[in-house]
């Protein structure tokens, strides 16, 4: 959730838990993609998470929180790009980093930028978390190849909504150690403002989704109500447990309105089984929380 005035682009700064911020070079090339005006709003998510567990009460370490969350973001704006610009083993390269198969980065200078920000979300997973985020990873993706193989707008919106609960357990799990203890009513209420999330991100756009053919079923106008309506009354539930939320929520809102005019060719990622080609974005199925 974004603030009214747009701060200066944040920077990281090394936590002595993540080796990978050590490196200077990795940290350089790192920062230069966090200041890229391309990926602003998903460098502005984690100033909104963070001002929501200010909202919630809740003890944790606001620098590592911070700076966990914008790996993540960073690391689903970029891998979004590479995809809809075709470039070649995006797949190949997050996976084999991320399951730890790839050693470290040698040769910062040539390696590409999906190499550098999946290398700093991989120095945030530890043994406690990495099996169950590569895990929600995956779920995400089963998700959204079920979605857009739906043929109802009912299908698509649970599946929606499925793939915004898997968003939220992957940031939560990313996190959870920086957080005063376990707060399952904290996550229970990130998993539903994922879900309502993704479903804001259908009502803005679906319609291009459509015209683009990358819906299984016909969008009708009465549809398209089903789907606004559905959201609204998702999103007033939220509200009525967390009303304090109501700001971040409309500034998430206008930010992703904003961010439409980010080229959206493909709608998510088919994140391949390690063997079929990415064909489409990660960006829906790790952004837009918050």
């Amino acid at each position: 959730m974004v603030n009214a005035v747009h701060p200066s682009p944040p920077s990281y700064s090394a936590h002595p838990e993540t080796p990978a911020l050590g490196n200077a070079e990795l940290g350089q090339r790192y920062q230069a993609i966090v200041e890229d005006s391309r990926y602003s709003h998903f460098t502005r998510i984690p100033e909104r998470i963070v001002r929501f567990l200010d909202g919630f009460h809740v003890e944790f370490d606001r620098e590592a929180v911070h700076e966990r969350l914008l790996a993540h973001y960073l690391f689903t704006a970029v891998v979004d790009d590479a995809i809809d610009s075709g470039e070649a083993g995006v797949a190949q390269t997050v996976f084999d980093r991320l399951s730890t198969v790839a050693g470290p980065l040698n040769e910062i200078g040539r390696s590409s930028d999906v190499a550098i920000v999946t290398e700093m979300l991989k120095s945030h997973l530890d043994h406690d978390n990495r099996l169950s985020i590569l895990h929600w990873l995956q779920r995400a993706h089963r998700e959204v190849i079920r979605e857009r193989a739906a043929k109802s707008i009912g299908e698509y919106m649970q599946h929606r909504k499925a793939l915004g609960r898997a968003t939220a357990r992957q940031s939560y799990l990313l996190i959870q150690s920086a957080l005063s203890g376990r707060n399952p009513e904290l996550f229970r209420l990130m998993e539903e403002i994922g879900a309502v999330g993704c479903l804001v991100d259908s009502v803005i756009d679906i319609g291009e989704d459509h015209r683009s053919s990358l819906l299984n079923f016909d969008l009708t106008a009465v549809a398209y109500a089903t789907l606004c309506f559905s959201t609204a009354i998702a999103g007033w539930r939220v509200l009525a447990k967390k009303p304090t939320l109501v700001i971040l929520l409309a500034e998430a809102v206008l930010d992703n309105i904003r961010d439409r005019g980010r080229a959206r060719t493909s709608a998510i990622p088919q994140v391949e089984s390690l063997g079929q080609p990415i064909a489409q974005s990660f960006r829906d199925s790790v952004a837009r929380r918050l």
